[in-house]
């Protein structure tokens, strides 16, 4: 079967998470053109046959998403280079003559599916917003408004919606028959990883402002820090052992953890919790996404998070690790669903090359306790 793979280039969570799944959809005989941007095509495009579009992306000021800003610089792209993208998906679509599109947040591709009048697939962690009844604090539902209709804008009219989870919400009742939920699809170079505790607690930030909120913290714990995205101009800390983005030790240096500080993040947290790592979070204000994901992380007692972290609350996280440790590896089950979302997919593309339908599926939860 020949397929279109779009997916957000915002990151490389969307990327490591898509090359796993193209690389099992090619090993079992398809043919695949990958439709990406930014990040996501310097990855790819050495490994696929991979078209580069303009990339979307959120923007943040003063460690929060900033929503006004995010709609005015994504409507000015659009404007600008929607038109195009379109006109090179119809042309690559009549070239290519695809059976199927598979979308991992990537809003263009489903025209594709329109054009063609084939069945579009989604596989992607934002569709929970849409599909699942989700518990958050009240004073949240405006980020969840926000964050619910981008994720309807970027595609609400997929076939099926497959969602991978650290956790298992309840599906929508009249969404049921089309949303299956599985673990976390995780890459090959997290599995080679072997856990171990060298004492140390990593730490991932992606902004300056996240580095000065945590280096008084930091500086006031009792325990070694290795930590990625301070900088070249981060101030030296005795406790604090400085390292660059990029290249296989971060994989490394997050198996041998002790735990993990980080933003909310979806990607960092499902690889902390596979290889047993507890993780404290510090959420972007406004996004939703990685607020919820740091919800959940305390309420199934995986970690804590902070809106506005201070080092008390640190500590009564570095107190609490070994419990939760223990409940982390009492769920190791829920973390991958890699197998068992490799199975629900083949069989929804049997079922459209057998002309079945669109290929629509009943409900399932794979992988989650």
């Amino acid at each position: 079967m020949r397929i279109i793979y779009g997916l957000s280039g915002d990151g490389r969570g969307h990327a490591s998470r898509s090359k796993v799944m193209i690389e099992h959809l090619i090993g079992k005989g398809h043919q695949v053109i990958a439709v990406t941007s930014g990040a996501a095509y310097e990855y790819l495009s050495s490994s696929f046959n991979t078209i580069e579009i303009p990339c979307l992306r959120i923007v943040n000021k003063d460690e929060q998403v900033d929503v006004w800003d995010t709609l005015k610089v994504n409507s000015e792209r659009l404007m600008k280079h929607g038109f195009n993208v379109l006109l090179k998906l119809h042309a690559v679509s009549d070239s290519f003559k695809p059976s199927l599109v598979i979308s991992d947040f990537e809003p263009f591709v489903q025209f594709v599916s329109r054009w063609r009048r084939i069945p579009l697939l989604s596989i992607d962690n934002q569709h929970i917003m849409t599909q699942c009844k989700l518990q958050y604090p009240r004073q949240w539902s405006d980020d969840y408004a926000i964050g619910k209709s981008l994720v309807q804008t970027i595609n609400s009219f997929a076939d099926h919606f497959y969602i991978t989870y650290f956790f298992s919400p309840e599906i929508k009742q009249r969404l049921r028959s089309i949303t299956t939920l599985s673990g976390p699809l995780l890459r090959n170079e997290v599995f080679a990883m072997k856990p171990a505790d060298s004492g140390h607690i990593l730490v991932y930030v992606r902004t300056p402002e996240r580095r000065e909120v945590l280096m008084p913290i930091l500086k006031k714990a009792n325990c070694t820090f290795i930590a990625y995205g301070f900088g070249d101009d981060a101030p030296p800390m005795d406790n604090v052992v400085l390292r660059k983005l990029g290249g296989s030790q971060f994989l490394e240096d997050l198996a041998a953890c002790k735990a993990v500080i980080t933003n909310g993040g979806y990607s960092l947290i499902t690889e902390a919790l596979y290889l047993g790592k507890p993780v404290y979070s510090i959420p972007t204000r406004r996004d939703f996404e990685q607020m919820m994901n740091a919800y959940y992380l305390q309420e199934l007692g995986y970690g804590l998070y902070d809106m506005s972290p201070s080092a008390e609350r640190f500590q009564l996280f570095l107190d609490q690790v070994g419990s939760f440790t223990e409940r982390i590896q009492s769920h190791k089950s829920s973390f991958c669903g890699n197998e068992s979302l490799f199975e629900a997919v083949d069989n929804h593309i049997q079922k459209i090359g057998e002309g079945k339908g669109r290929g629509k599926s009943g409900t399932k939860s794979l992988s989650l306790k």
